[in-house]
């Protein structure tokens, strides 16, 4: 079995029902979560660098398994 990692990431201005269901669907399909960013509104300069560097983090991780 492959193992599934997912990352979740984008802004937000509501009660969280999206956060709640994609973790929710990730769990029943038992993907490995990594840590979101999550930012209010548009993005900062800082959340873009943040984003960024994210990815980069979870691309390494899962090339560090291949």
């Amino acid at each position: 079995m492959i193992n599934k990692k997912t990352l979740r990431y984008g802004s937000y201005g509501w009660s969280g029902g999206a956060q709640r269901e994609f973790d929710a669907l990730a769990q029943q399909l038992k993907w490995e979560q990594a840590e979101p960013l999550e930012f209010r509104g548009a993005p900062t300069m800082d959340d873009l660098r943040r984003a960024e560097e994210l990815g980069a983090t979870f691309a390494k991780s899962i090339r560090d398994e291949l």
